[in-house]
């Protein structure tokens, strides 16, 4: 890997941990994970699961570091397989996958912890925290809509030699 591609994920992570820092007051509305969607596409899958984990793990570390940042990542990672296998789809269909993302995500960490802690009423569960997973997919699809179009022209603009 040349020194500008592991400069320009060093700073990505960077721009995603201080934009989940400022968004964290927030329940469950994170620029981060409309990025992390964003990269499959302009900079492969790779690339974007290494800044989705880089930024759960640095994140974890100040904010808290458990069993969860693992879970993050995991279900990240899937949510972004997901993505690649629509990267040459048009727009509207990619971000209406942005938007589901949001459920895909909260579905993946219930059964997680149902996994984990035994929790035996899955959907009571899952439904308690469905309102969550309703922010986070709006707000991942409004990030998508808004960050896309920027983050595109910025990687054009900055053409590796």
């Amino acid at each position: 890997m040349s020194l500008i591609k592991i400069s320009r994920l060093g700073l990505l992570v960077a721009a995603c941990v201080v934009l989940r820092t400022v968004f964290q007051w927030v329940p469950n509305v994170q620029p981060i994970s409309a990025i992390f969607l964003i990269l499959v596409s302009l900079l492969g899958l790779p690339s974007a699961i290494l800044v989705a984990i880089m930024t759960m793990v640095v994140t974890g570390i100040y904010m808290g570091f458990g069993y969860w940042v693992a879970f993050q990542c995991f279900a990240y990672s899937i949510i972004l397989v997901g993505m690649r296998c629509l990267v040459n789809q048009p727009f509207w269909l990619r971000t209406g996958y942005a938007l589901l993302s949001g459920y895909f995500y909260g579905l993946i960490m219930s059964i997680l912890y149902n996994l984990l802690f035994g929790l035996g009423h899955f959907t009571a569960y899952y439904l308690s925290g469905l309102f969550f997973d309703t922010l986070h997919a709006v707000s991942n699809f409004v990030f998508y809509l808004l960050l896309f179009p920027i983050l595109l022209r910025l990687f054009k603009m900055v053409r590796e030699p």
